[in-house]
């Protein structure tokens, strides 16, 4: 090696004598820039697909601009056209056009099918063959089911809405507000009715929360009361609270002879209830949530509350009306046989005006609604407790009756609010 001379590092590239001066690149530099450029597109490709797939179902349009072509994002916003003003041409151009790129695109087919006129017998048969294949590639898309459903109802074939209704209830449970007010109107029709309670019988995902629709909302409140008798158990306390929620819209709708059957047949009751006049009339127990026991109202204004009669003494009722405000504050629904009876409670705190002091109200639930047997009021005031009687005769349509506390009050809470206690009925 000669003194004083350094070696240079090898170039990436070497300039070569030439007459244009260009620069000439080695082969492994060429190489290692062109893995970059295939690396670069696959990223790109990955990122287009990956964006497609997160966005094709919520936000097809902006799937369709990573992934123009993609079959599936172009179905769905095919779908999202069918509903709109005047989108039924550009619905069925996308449908066909996802349907020539994937012939297996269910939802396409079925916004093919919809889009259809149902009311000429060579459409009606196209449009089901279509949602038929919809159907065969993918049980769970649930418009397509909603459609069958539909038109198998329209049809009076309760059997095959009943089979399509299964199959969209246990696979989708958004589906339920729709579904389940079609199986309260199939169950109008004895052969739906069977039918419907069959499926249940099966004992299917969404048989829980149909028992709280037909509790809480059904129409048919006959098939309600069928449905909680197959499917509750007044031991489990979710089920107990559903049979309460179905025997209050029983009573509000005229049906209380329905809800004492429940009641005293579905293990309801408190034992022995059955054989009061008045249940808890003396108020020791706690309401046991049904409208055969004391329900009250709790508005700010107007209200009843159990409360102990001081340290010593037991629960009474207190009663409380005021600001202007009246009205009933407790109620309880009686099953009291047809003849000559008496009833009896206890007041105290009354106030002195006369329009203020609690009234004891009984009137008919059935036959003749709102027919009212009997009313007393306290004659006087004071702090004492006094008794309050009145004789009355239930009719032979008075089968259930209705016993009420009512109460008014102006101006501000008081202090002492009046209270009733030990109803009894002979």
């Amino acid at each position: 090696m000669v003194s004083g001379i350094r070696r240079q590092p090898k170039a990436a590239w070497r300039r070569h004598p030439s007459r244009s001066g260009r620069r000439v690149f080695s082969a492994a530099t060429l190489k290692s820039g062109l893995l970059a450029l295939v690396a670069l597109a696959a990223v790109a490709v990955t990122l287009q697909v990956s964006v497609a797939g997160v966005f094709r179902s919520s936000r097809p349009q902006l799937a369709l601009r990573f992934a123009p072509y993609d079959a599936e994002a172009r179905a769905r916003l095919a779908a999202q056209l069918v509903g709109a003003e005047d989108g039924a041409a550009d619905a069925r151009a996308l449908a066909l056009d996802a349907v020539g790129r994937d012939p297996v695109q269910p939802i396409a087919l079925r916004v093919l099918g919809q889009g259809l006129d149902t009311g000429d017998d060579r459409s009606a048969a196209n449009a089901m063959a279509l949602m038929l294949q919809s159907e065969r590639l993918s049980r769970r898309d649930v418009a397509t089911q909603l459609w069958l459903i539909e038109h198998f109802n329209t049809q009076r074939d309760p059997a095959d809405t009943i089979r399509h209704i299964d199959v969209v209830l246990r696979s989708s449970d958004d589906a339920r507000p729709t579904v389940f007010p079609i199986l309260d109107l199939i169950s109008s029709d004895p052969e739906g009715r069977r039918l419907v309670l069959r499926a249940l019988a099966g004992k299917p995902n969404w048989t829980s929360a149909f028992a709280t629709f037909v509790t809480e909302a059904a129409v048919n409140l006959d098939f309600a009361a069928e449905v909680a008798t197959m499917l509750l158990d007044a031991r489990n306390p979710d089920d107990r609270d559903k049979y309460h929620a179905l025997l209050g819209r029983l009573v509000q709708s005229g049906r209380p002879d329905l809800a004492w059957n429940l009641y005293t047949q579905r293990g309801l009751a408190p034992r022995g209830a059955t054989a009061q006049s008045v249940r808890n009339g003396s108020l020791e127990a706690a309401e046991d949530g049904s409208p055969f026991d004391w329900s009250v109202v709790e508005d700010p204004e107007l209200w009843a509350s159990r409360e102990r009669l001081g340290e010593a003494g037991g629960y009474v009722l207190r009663l409380a009306g005021y600001n202007g405000r009246s009205g009933e504050v407790a109620r309880q629904y009686l099953n009291l046989a047809p003849g000559l009876h008496q009833m009896r409670a206890r007041a105290g705190d009354i106030p002195a005006e006369a329009h203020e002091r609690p009234e004891l109200r009984l009137e008919c639930a059935s036959g003749a609604q709102g027919r009212v047997l009997a009313s007393v009021v306290p004659s006087g005031s004071g702090a004492a407790a006094r008794e309050l009687s009145a004789a009355f005769t239930v009719p032979s349509d008075c089968r259930f009756q209705r016993l009420g506390i009512h109460i008014a009050g102006d101006g501000p809470l008081k202090d002492s609010l009046p209270w009733v206690d030990d109803f009894r009925i002979n």
